[in-house]
C-alpha cells in the first residue's frame, strides 16, 4: 500500500502499471470477481493525475480565506502573531515589519518594561511591541524570566533594581544586546551603560553573594548593603553606530531610518 500511495502521489506511470496488476491479483485472490476489481482500479487511476493537486489546492485555499480574513479584521494582532512565528529569521521579522508600516501599524522598540517573549500588541493604541526573545543573543528562556518577574512583581523601578530582580541570569553578552538593542532606554543612554558593564557586573555579583549569604542567616534576613550602580559619563552614541546596532539585533532599523533626513530630497511624504 505504501508503493501504492508513492506511485498516485509521484504520478509514476511504471509504478502505477505495476502496482495495478499487484492489486487486482490481490483482490482476485480475497475473492473479489473481475469485474469489480477493474472498477475500484477505475477510481483510482485517474486520482493519481488530480488528486494531490486537488487536495492540496483546497487546503492552501481554505488557509488563504482564514488568514485574510484574520488580516482584514484583526490586522493588529495577525502581524503580532506572523512576527511571533517568523521571530527566529530576522531577515522575516523585517519584511513583517515593512509590512506593518504599510498597514499603517507602528512596531515599537523593545523595552524591559513594556515587551513580552512574543510580539505583542498595545490594547490601548493597536501598536506592537517588539519581542524580547526576537533580540538576537537574548533566547526566549530569559525573555520569559523578565517578563515573567516583571508580571510578578511590578515593572522594574531602576537599572538597579533590574538587575536585582534578575540577578541569576545576568550576563556581559544579555546586558550588551539589550542595550543596543534599546530595551534599556529608560535606565539611560546606550553609550553610558555599555561603559558600565563592567560595573553593573560587579553590581550583579554582589547581588548573588549577598543572596547566598542570607541563606545562612540565623534570622533568614538580607544582609546586603544598598549599593547603586554610577553609570559612567560618555558622549552619545552615534545616530549611525545606534541604527547599526538595531539592524544587527533586530534586524531592522525601529527608532528610525538612516534615509529619514533625506527624505525631503528624495520626495517622499
Amino acid at each position: 500500500m505504501p508503493i501504492l500511495r508513492r506511485a498516485v502521489g509521484k504520478k509514476i506511470k511504471e509504478l502505477m502499471d505495476e502496482q495495478k496488476n499487484k492489486l487486482i491479483e490481490g483482490m482476485l485472490k480475497n475473492s473479489v470477481d473481475k469485474k469489480t476489481a477493474d472498477k475500484i482500479w477505475q477510481f483510482i487511476e485517474p486520482f493519481a493525475r488530480y488528486g494531490f493537486n486537488k487536495s492540496h489546492a483546497a487546503g492552501y485555499a481554505m488557509i488563504a480565506y482564514q488568514t485574510a480574513y484574520l488580516k482584514a479584521h484583526f490586522p493588529e494582532a495577525f502581524m503580532a502573531a506572523l512576527l511571533t512565528s517568523d521571530q527566529d529569521d530576522l531577515d522575516k521579522v523585517a519584511r513583517d515589519i515593512s509590512e506593518c508600516e504599510h498597514m499603517g501599524i507602528s512596531v515599537l522598540p523593545p523595552d524591559v518594561n513594556e515587551s513580552f517573549p512574543e510580539f505583542a500588541v498595545v490594547p490601548k493604541t493597536g501598536d506592537i511591541r517588539f519581542a524580547l526573545a526576537a533580540i538576537k543573543n537574548v533566547g526566549y528562556k530569559v525573555a520569559v524570566e523578565i517578563s515573567e518577574e516583571r508580571k510578578k512583581n511590578g515593572h522594574y523601578l531602576s537599572l538597579e533594581d533590574f538587575i536585582k530582580r534578575l540577578s541569576s541570569v545576568v550576563n556581559k553578552k544579555l546586558l550588551e544586546s539589550l542595550t543596543r538593542a534599546g530595551a534599556l532606554d529608560r535606565f539611560g543612554e546606550r553609550a553610558s551603560i555599555l561603559a558600565s558593564v563592567p560595573e553593573i557586573l560587579k553590581f550583579a555579583a554582589s547581588v548573588r553573594k549577598n543572596f547566598s549569604a542570607s541563606q545562612i542567616d540565623l534570622f533568614g534576613e538580607a544582609q546586603s548593603r544598598e549599593l547603586k550602580i554610577e553609570l559612567q559619563k560618555v558622549p552619545e552614541v552615534p545616530k549611525e553606530e545606534r541604527l547599526l546596532w538595531e539592524k544587527e539585533l533586530l534586524g531592522i532599523y525601529i527608532s528610525e531610518h538612516p534615509l529619514d533626513e533625506f527624505k525631503d530630497a528624495f520626495g517622499v511624504i
